[in-house]
């Protein structure tokens, strides 16, 4: 296995919560998983491996996603946050899950809540 690991994937616990959103936002899971993966990022919302409530549920692999959107690796390195010794793919499950959990806890997948990440995020929305 590379040190960035192969399989992408999340705490099936949010299996239901990443399809609402695919359904009503996005085109693709990969897509919804990685809106997930950036709310987790921004507001550091990691949840480790050893608690999450179901098993590892897969959404894609890091070629692909290196494919479309880039390097993680080297994008977590130039955050700060990659964390010694764990693989990529880990990191960003852990991500991704707090971004999922976050989703569910704040019904952005529900017309009209969007808008709840202008108060977690306000530097990010600007009104005039």
């Amino acid at each position: 296995m590379s040190e960035e690991g192969i399989d992408l994937v999340f705490d099936s616990h949010y299996r239901e919560i990443r399809d609402k959103m695919n359904e009503k936002y996005f085109d693709s899971v990969t897509d919804t998983c990685i809106f997930a993966l950036s709310i987790g990022m921004r507001l550091n919302l990691r949840i480790p491996k050893a608690e999450w409530k179901g098993s590892s549920l897969s959404w894609s692999d890091l070629e692909r996603v290196k494919n479309r959107y880039g390097g993680f690796s080297e994008f977590f390195d130039y955050l700060e946050i990659k964390v010694e010794g764990m693989p990529t793919t880990e990191l960003m499950a852990e991500f991704v899950t707090g971004g999922l959990k976050f989703i569910e806890d704040n019904y952005l997948y529900e017309d009209g809540n969007l808008g709840v990440l202008a108060n977690h995020m306000s530097d990010l929305f600007h009104t005039d």
